[in-house]
């Protein structure tokens, strides 16, 4: 009979070990939640537009942003740095993480998965090419053509649109754990042979690798913002109380003019 006993409270025992293992994430919090806990997860990728690490000093153009937010606020900032979007989406709905500071455009798909922010930034999108004489000049040469982007892009579906717009086919390539700095420098070292990114970006890419070539539009102007959980709607407004006061700060525009 002991051991009978103590076969039960063994069961007993591992179930509530698997319950805690498939039950540990936090449900997605609003800002109350966030407020009371006083600290703010935020997912970025490894890059100088995203969080970076430079001899000690800690950077990066959404970074910084978002670390004046949760300054503003008390609140500790704690990053995941995590460069496929679509994961980043998939920590924001495991309560992981409560907010997605990457360069998301407000196209239909998002909306309907996503709250997105105010947007701070209206561009359009470019491929990213080596300087060369053979280079795509034409959005119709892309035909039957293939595009690399990192895995789990948020410009996917503007391709797809392109290549329906172009009435054929654009292969699309998607490299896992890459940032959108790094396939454009992997562009640059000649290691792949395009990559998209919004217009906006591209003086700062040009600026570091001189032999880019972004001058053919993929895309029409889009806007593009931050992205929280759909549930978070008062995040959501505080968010966008935030950065209606901050974007076009003098402090706003001294970020501005060190990633550009």
């Amino acid at each position: 009979m002991k051991k009978w006993w103590i076969y039960i409270a063994l069961m007993l025992l591992a179930g509530g070990l698997i319950y805690f293992l498939l039950f540990r994430n936090n449900k997605p919090k609003d800002f109350p939640e966030i407020m009371k806990s006083g600290r703010i997860t935020v997912v970025v990728d490894s890059s100088s537009l995203g969080f970076s690490v430079n001899k000690g000093s800690v950077g990066g153009f959404q970074y910084e942003i978002v670390k004046e937010f949760a300054n503003r606020h008390g609140l500790e900032l704690i990053i995941s740095k995590t460069p496929d979007t679509e994961a980043g989406i998939e920590e924001l709905y495991n309560g992981e993480s409560q907010l997605l500071a990457h360069f998301i455009p407000a196209n239909k798909e998002n909306i309907d998965r996503l709250l997105l922010t105010k947007a701070f930034m209206n561009t359009g999108l470019q491929l990213v090419q080596k300087s060369d004489s053979t280079n795509i000049k034409s959005q119709l040469e892309l035909a039957d053509d293939t595009i690399y982007v990192a895995k789990g892009s948020v410009f996917i579906p503007r391709i797809k649109n392109l290549a329906n717009e172009i009435s054929s086919e654009i292969k699309i390539i998607e490299l896992k754990n890459k940032s959108l700095e790094q396939m454009v420098e992997m562009v640059s070292r000649g290691e792949i042979k395009n990559t998209v990114c919004p217009e906006i970006l591209t003086l700062n890419f040009k600026t570091r690798f001189s032999n880019l070539e972004t001058d053919l539009p993929v895309g029409f102007q889009q806007e593009y913002g931050w992205a929280v959980h759909p549930n978070a709607t008062v995040l959501r407004d505080s968010l966008n109380s935030f950065l209606n006061e901050f974007i076009g700060s003098s402090v706003y525009w001294e970020i501005y003019r060190k990633y550009q």
